[in-house]
């Protein structure tokens, strides 16, 4: 029990609290050799458990809840590009609900799922996407609205439209009915911003036969 200072022939040194020889309570690891992460924090039973600071050779680090050696539970990482993500891990990754801001400017916030966006979620950079996600992909229902006005509401299938929807464009036009793979192909009805209305066969996003 007790503080003290250890290193190991791989080059790590540990200042800290023990307890019946092993890293227990607050310490700091530098170069821990598992991942070259420099730790600042709790400790149990040898493992990196509690709150602590990781920096990492690359620039990297993550400040918040750690379980068992790995980053777990809430807590902040920044990246030296300047992105940062607000949130929930798992075993070292993004997992649960979180926030992601990247250095274009772009942010994420919603659901992830072993380091994926994955669920339901809200993605601006300068278009708008609320709706649901499959491992990074608009998947699923959704609502897609253009930084030129264009709005889409329906269905997707990695990031594209695909099922049925509906489509407004920023004049005023509007399309409900089927899409496949991003472009309006089924059966729809097409509103004119004139007052025209076509019912019948879409094709490639035109009109096609008698409508």
């Amino acid at each position: 029990h007790g503080k003290g200072q250890f290193s190991t022939p791989k080059g790590e040194i540990y200042h800290g609290e023990f307890v019946q020889g092993k890293k227990q309570g607050e310490g700091i690891m530098q170069q821990d050799h598992d991942d070259g992460a420099q730790y600042m924090g709790e400790w149990v039973r040898g493992y990196r458990h509690g709150r602590g600071t990781g920096k990492w050779p690359d620039g990297s680090m993550y400040m918040g809840q750690w379980l068992e050696g790995q980053v777990g539970g809430a807590g902040k990482h920044t990246w030296a590009d300047g992105s940062c993500y607000h949130g929930e891990h798992t075993s070292g990754v993004r997992h649960g609900r979180g926030r992601m801001q990247y250095v274009d400017g772009s942010r994420y916030e919603g659901d992830y799922e072993a380091g994926y966006k994955h669920g339901n979620g809200r993605s601006a950079h300068g278009d708008l996407y609320e709706g649901r996600f499959v491992e990074d992909s608009m998947h699923g229902i959704g609502t897609y609205q253009s930084a030129h006005g264009e709005v889409y509401e329906g269905e997707w299938l990695n990031h594209l439209p695909h099922g049925t929807g509906k489509y407004v464009q920023a004049n005023g036009n509007q399309y409900e009915g089927d899409f496949l793979r991003g472009k309006r192909t089924g059966k729809g009805t097409l509103r004119y911003s004139n007052g025209d209305v076509y019912e019948g066969s879409m094709e490639d996003g035109k009109p096609y036969g008698e409508g």
